[in-house]
């Protein structure tokens, strides 16, 4: 049996890699996937490439040949929106005017409780 250490793929997860793997199986080129496990290792860390997928050297050249073709059936990837720059300021606005709002109300309420004479919503004792 040969040795699979030409590396023919790289990838960010494993699940892709396995799919390459089987479409070079069906291919007829033995192939077998290395570093999947350390994508847990990393956590939130993205780590790039991690993933590998390896082939005889002898049979690199129609593995790659197989995974180009494969790449041309896929469809193109979407652009996606770009992210918000500045969310953290527009929730920071956002309780600032519910604040504001809240302090005005508790004030007018203060207001009308003192001209009724029922002293004020905070029962401060000043």
């Amino acid at each position: 049996m040969e040795q699979l250490t030409e590396k023919v793929y790289e990838c960010n997860l494993a699940v892709e890699a396995h799919m390459v793997c089987d479409l070079l199986s069906q291919a007829g080129v033995s192939a077998r996937v290395d570093g999947e496990f350390l994508q847990s290792a990393a956590g939130e860390i993205p780590l790039g490439n991690t993933v590998k997928v390896r082939v005889a050297p002898s049979r690199a050249a129609e593995a790659r040949e197989v995974i180009a073709d494969w790449e041309k059936l896929q469809p193109a990837a979407e652009p996606q929106a770009a992210p918000a720059t500045k969310p953290a300021r527009s929730w920071s606005l956002l309780w600032f005017f519910i604040g504001a709002a809240n302090l005005r109300l508790e004030r007018k309420i203060d207001q009308l409780l003192s001209q009724r004479g029922l002293g004020t919503a905070r029962n401060d004792q000043s």
